[in-house]
C-alpha cells in the first residue's frame, strides 16, 4: 500500500535536504509516488534512480531518472573522483519551471 506523502515528507525531514528546499520545490515533491534504485548489470558501473510522479502542475513526464555512472571515462578525464550523471530532460509546464527560479535565487 501506499503511505500518502512518504516521499515529500521524508525529503523535508532530513536536514541537509530539507534546507535546500523552497516552497514550491517541497510542493511539487508532493507529486513524487514511487522512487527506485536500479543497479547496472555490472554493478560497479553505476546506477540509476528512477522517481515517479503522478500528474501535477509543473512538468509533463511521468518519470524523471537520474544515471551516475562510476569510473566512467568522463570522470577520468577529467582528473576526478565524482562519477559522470545523466538525467531526463524534464517537460516544464508554461510557467512552472522550477530551475529558473532555482538559477535566480540567492544561495546561502
Amino acid at each position: 500500500k501506499r503511505v500518502p506523502n512518504f516521499w515529500v515528507t521524508s525529503f523535508i525531514n532530513h536536514p541537509q535536504v530539507s534546507g535546500i528546499l523552497d516552497e514550491e520545490e517541497e510542493e511539487c515533491l508532493h507529486a513524487l509516488s514511487k522512487l527506485e534504485v536500479e543497479e547496472f548489470e555490472d554493478i560497479k558501473s553505476g546506477y540509476r534512480i528512477n522517481f515517479h510522479f503522478d500528474e501535477n502542475p509543473y512538468f509533463e513526464n511521468k518519470v524523471l531518472t537520474k544515471e551516475f555512472h562510476l569510473n566512467s571515462a568522463a570522470a577520468s578525464e577529467n582528473g576526478s573522483d565524482w562519477p559522470a550523471s545523466t538525467s531526463t530532460p524534464i517537460n516544464w509546464k508554461e510557467g512552472k519551471n522550477l530551475l529558473k527560479q532555482l538559477l535566480t535565487k540567492p544561495y546561502g
